[in-house]
């Protein structure tokens, strides 16, 4: 018994050492998955081995990972552990692949369970020995140890993307969205002392530079859609800071409803263009040193509307 389990554990080290060393260098939670199962398969001497994972709070589970000759039948299946053996939904899968003796252990991390590791003999082969089980649940812990590296990596990369995605929407708003405002704005405060077509020339110069912005805008929103500070109120402020530059002042603004909530997405970006439209028009024709924005957020039977 003190040899085979001295042989166990270092056979366990060995397969441990493998998982890790395919988390570390980049694996994805799929190619874990299948290393698991031959991993566990070859460390326990067994025919089959199959990897299922959680589905529910029923501690029911679906086969996502197989090993073995004819293990393929039990991808996709459910399956329950119940008293430490695995039991199918379909009960014939034992008969119809000639298995015998099969034992399984739960991939947990402290209370939460992950999945479960099962094995299986063919019909007539010796039982499970209980340093085996043992075997089964101490490589059953380092597979959800491993599987949590996995996903924690994952969650890293997301946050790392999101925080890209961030830096490019607020690159685009500081620098090109300014500075295109700026130059629209420009061109508008010279209409008056244009004609002919020189002024339809840079109407129509004003007027691609204002779709440029909404199609900025719509970029950044896309880019930022998962932040709650851009909402359609933050975003009518930035059109507001933008104008500021060129119109000499800080318009005035007045929020009244539940403006970031309360609209439909559509309705949002009206409110954005409109807002940005008004402001140009000040710029345009007012010669203003002051400016106010009265913006509510209307409920009706029919539709939200700003």
């Amino acid at each position: 018994r003190d040899v085979s389990a001295s042989r166990l554990a270092v056979e366990r080290l060995a397969a441990t050492n493998e998982l890790l060393t395919l988390a570390l260098g980049g694996a994805d939670r799929e190619q874990l998955v299948r290393s698991a199962v031959v991993l566990a398969r070859r460390h326990l001497g067994a025919t089959i081995c199959w990897l299922a994972e959680i589905e529910d709070t029923e501690m029911s589970f679906v086969v996502s990972a197989a090993d073995g000759p004819g293990a393929d039948e039990g991808l996709d299946r459910r399956a329950h552990l119940i008293g430490g053996r695995p039991e199918f939904d379909d009960p014939s899968i034992a008969g119809r692949l000639g298995l015998g003796p099969a034992i399984a252990a739960p991939i947990a991390s402290g209370p939460t369970s992950l999945g479960m590791l099962a094995l299986a003999r063919p019909a007539g082969s010796r039982d499970f020995e209980p340093i085996e089980r043992e075997a089964l649940q101490e490589f059953g812990d380092a597979v959800a140890v491993t599987l949590e590296l996995v996903d924690a990596r994952s969650d890293v990369d997301d946050l790392r993307h999101v925080a890209e995605r961030d830096r490019i929407a607020r690159d685009l708003h500081d620098t090109v969205i300014q500075h295109l405002f700026a130059i629209s704005l420009r061109l508008e405060a010279v209409f008056t002392v244009a004609d002919g077509i020189v002024r339809d020339r840079m109407e129509e110069t004003v007027d691609a530079i204002d779709a440029v912005i909404r199609d900025i805008r719509a970029t950044i929103f896309n880019l930022q859609h998962h932040a709650p500070h851009l909402g359609p109120q933050r975003m009518i402020a930035e059109v507001v800071e933008d104008a500021a530059v060129v119109l000499g002042f800080g318009p005035t603004l007045m929020f009244e409803g539940p403006l970031d909530t309360g609209l439909p997405e559509t309705v949002a970006r009206s409110a954005v263009a409109v807002t940005r439209e008004a402001l140009s028009n000040v710029a345009r024709h007012a010669s203003a040193t002051n400016a106010v924005l009265p913006i509510a957020s209307v409920t009706s039977a029919a539709s939200p509307t700003a």
